[in-house]
């Protein structure tokens, strides 16, 4: 069986199933933007599965979280098979790189900054998080702002609200403003 066969075999079994992709380096909030998707989708009635993947993540290495979500059926493995993944959220440049045998013709990736990466043009959805992170003079919130862009361009089928409670859901009481202040700030330009 060719290589353009077993990609066609493993489309078809993933039809009726959201194969989401996030990828980055320890430290940039990529385990909590993943809770809080696979939260959403859990929340809105999908069967949901996921994993991470953690290289070195505590001294800035890979991490690559998987979510598959399906209203229709069980799912057997939280794994994105390759070639597989429907949207992938890359914190940092490399990951797009590393994990670009995920990638299909139809995959969207968004990416937190407003330039294009070399070698990916194709579907890809640049972000510019740094301006909404000066204003809301924190760094670490391009996660959600990310996720928080891809609901207001309707690339993931979530209302604000359903974010909004998954955040309440997931994130730690003392940074529950920021990032509620962080959704808002998006939605509102």
């Amino acid at each position: 069986m060719k290589n353009n066969d077993i990609s066609k075999l493993k489309q078809n079994a993933n039809k009726g199933i959201d194969n989401i992709i996030i990828c980055g380096l320890g430290g940039q909030g990529n385990i909590l933007a993943s809770k809080i998707i696979a939260s959403m989708y859990m929340n809105t009635g999908y069967h949901v599965k996921s994993t991470e993947t953690i290289g070195v993540a505590q001294r800035g290495g890979s991490v690559i979280s998987h979510i598959r979500a399906s209203k229709i059926q069980n799912i057997a493995s939280p794994i994105v098979s390759d070639s597989c993944s429907d949207v992938i959220f890359a914190l940092d440049y490399s990951q797009i790189l590393v994990n670009n045998k995920l990638l299909n013709n139809k995959t969207k990736i968004l990416f937190v900054q407003d330039t294009t990466p070399l070698n990916v043009t194709k579907n890809f959805i640049p972000f510019n998080a740094l301006d909404y992170c000066e204003k809301l003079n924190n760094y670490k919130i391009s996660n959600i702002l990310l996720i928080a862009f891809a609901i207001k361009n309707e690339i993931l089928h979530f209302k604000k609200e359903d974010l909004l409670i998954a955040i309440e859901n997931c994130v730690a009481q003392k940074f529950l403003d920021l990032n509620k202040q962080a959704v808002e700030l998006v939605f509102k330009d």
